[in-house]
């Protein structure tokens, strides 16, 4: 049984890398810039470089995602840039219920059931 657990995580490695990198690599091909996105039509050059240094932005795409998957590895998720709060705070608030539902939709339980 150890075994077969220790197999089964060592493969969830390249699953965990293949969606992360998938993930880092489509944001990046959203058309537009999010940070003039999120500053608005109006923002000067100057401001623009500004966040985008704050954000860890101006580096190299390599750099960045290996940034992101290091602080991911402690926790650190990031912040939203639409809410502004850490999403780490923001995924913590929403895991109860996403597992709830998970439950409930593995035991195959009514949602008019009192159980769920």
């Amino acid at each position: 049984m150890i075994g077969f657990l220790g197999h089964r995580l060592l493969h969830t490695v390249p699953v965990i890398v293949g969606i992360t990198l998938a993930s880092f690599v489509l944001i990046h091909l959203v058309p537009g810039d999010p940070i003039r996105i999120m500053l608005g039509g109006k923002a000067t050059k100057e401001h623009v470089a500004e966040v985008s240094h704050t954000l860890k932005l101006d580096r190299p795409l390599p750099v960045q995602y290996l940034t992101f998957v290091g602080d991911a590895t402690h926790g650190d998720l990031g912040e939203s840039i639409i809410q502004r709060r850490p999403v780490s705070g923001i995924v913590s608030e929403r895991i109860g219920p996403s597992i709830f539902l998970l439950a409930c939709g593995r035991t195959g339980l009514s949602t008019t059931r009192s159980a769920c």
